[in-house]
């Protein structure tokens, strides 16, 4: 599965939120390849940034993760002369066959396809710490994953605030 943007033509592939489970007009939240910069997706509600991911920065993400879970997929941005897209490949063999979804209510979740049930099976649900927040630790803030207090200053840093 592949989205992002065609440099020569100007398409744009990108997920769009329903506006409730049995509505398709379209909703409030849209999850796309950033233009700007570095490639990273972004997921917005309306206009504000919620989440984004790290950026790539040629062979890697800009905080060196290696984007694998579970020997399930793999994921990463594809830079050509022509587009730039992020794109996430399955591994497993009983079921070739994955697909990303953006709910209603703003969510990014991977499902695979369960051969032998014959439906979808939810695997993977894209926001899983404060520290996915867009923002959430202020412009030149550290978030932590490991730490009650997530948020930090870069090192060699100290808060203007102390008590902040």
């Amino acid at each position: 599965m592949k989205f992002g943007y065609d440099l020569v033509t100007g398409a744009d592939r990108y997920f769009l939120s329903w506006k409730s489970d049995d509505d398709p007009a379209p909703g409030n939240y849209i999850c796309r390849v950033d233009k700007n910069g570095f490639p990273q997706v972004i997921l917005w509600q309306d206009t504000v940034p919620l989440v984004r991911n790290a950026p790539w920065v040629g062979s890697r993400y800009s905080n060196n993760s290696v984007r694998e879970y579970n020997g399930i997929y793999r994921e990463r941005f594809v830079i050509t002369e022509t587009e730039v897209y992020y794109v996430f490949y399955v591994f497993i063999t009983e079921s070739p066959i994955a697909k990303l979804t953006l709910t209603p209510g703003g969510i990014p979740t991977r499902y695979i396809w369960n051969t032998e049930n014959h439906d979808w099976t939810q695997y993977k649900i894209l926001l899983e710490s404060d520290c996915d927040r867009y923002g959430i630790c202020g412009t030149n803030g550290v978030c932590h994953v490991d730490k009650f207090l997530r948020c930090d200053c870069m090192y060699g840093f100290d808060p203007k605030i102390p008590e902040e």
